[in-house]
């Protein structure tokens, strides 16, 4: 006995998935139960599911692909507002931000009007670090600059460049030495410090 219960849980197992690759748009958790509950106490076959579906339709919480297709456009049209409204908010923002006259408001914003809205983002992001900056101090400026760009460290001199061979050098042996491993280096040896 216990045989033929594997047997048919086996075969209810293969209905459901061959069902559910037919219709995938079901909510597969509540119109299995109902359609399973359905169906039972008689043995859960393709057949009897394709008939359960059938008798129950729009109970099982299906969508039509009308409504889904609605559904989506009025996704994309909610979307294409939120990006609209977004480009109309930086745009009144960078208007508003200098003080003009109506007429030159007007031209920027007919010039904002043709950027896209990417660059209209990072007018908005380069004004607002320029507030930023103007309140800082030389000080803090100064590390501001240091903590983005970090130091860029030439190779040293070899040590084959003595101070005989720097004087002797030609003017464009002297000029690729500059270049490579910067003047500090070229006068540190000179002045015998490295």
């Amino acid at each position: 006995m216990p045989y033929k219960e594997d047997q048919k849980l086996r075969d209810e197992a293969n209905a459901l998935k061959l069902f559910l690759k037919e219709f995938p748009e079901l909510n597969v958790v509540a119109s299995l139960k109902l359609l399973v509950e359905y169906i039972r106490p008689s043995a859960v076959t393709l057949k009897s599911l394709y008939e359960a579906r059938e008798l129950l339709g729009d109970r099982l919480g299906e969508k039509s692909p009308q409504v889904l297709a609605n559904e989506a456009h009025q996704e994309e049209r909610r979307q294409a507002e939120a990006a609209a409204q977004e480009r109309a908010n930086l745009i009144d923002a960078i208007v508003n931000n200098a003080k003009r006259s109506p007429q030159e408001s007007a031209n920027r914003r007919s010039q904002l009007n043709l950027k896209t809205t990417d660059e209209i983002r990072q007018i908005w992001t380069n004004i607002q670090n320029e507030r930023v900056f103007r309140n800082m101090s030389v000080e803090e400026l100064k590390a501001q600059v240091r903590q983005n760009n970090p130091q860029h460290t030439l190779p040293a001199l070899p040590d084959t460049v003595t101070k005989e061979v720097i004087y002797r050098a030609s003017p464009e042996t002297m000029r690729m030495w500059f270049q490579r491993h910067g003047s500090d280096a070229v006068n540190a040896r000179l002045q015998g410090k490295s």
